[in-house]
């Protein structure tokens, strides 16, 4: 699982980091290095008024990019 968080970041950066981590393999660490993951899953941490607004965008950004969503009950191995 890779970290968002709807306080953090900006809507498109986290979404173009959430890409880069599903399209790439690679994410962005706190002191700015780039490095390998494998993730599974994104979990967005807010407690914002903008948190849902913020997953929102951030599925359809991913569903734009021909990302494919899904709960962990359906999804392919």
């Amino acid at each position: 699982s890779s970290d968002v968080c709807s306080s953090d970041l900006e809507p498109q950066e986290a979404l173009e980091r959430v890409l880069m981590m599903v399209k790439e393999g690679k994410v962005v660490t706190n002191t700015g290095n780039t490095i390998d993951i494998v993730a599974d899953s994104i979990c967005v941490h807010g407690d914002n008024p903008e948190a849902i607004a913020f997953t929102k965008y951030i599925r359809e950004g991913l569903a734009k990019a021909g990302v494919t969503v899904a709960n962990f009950q359906v999804r392919k191995k």
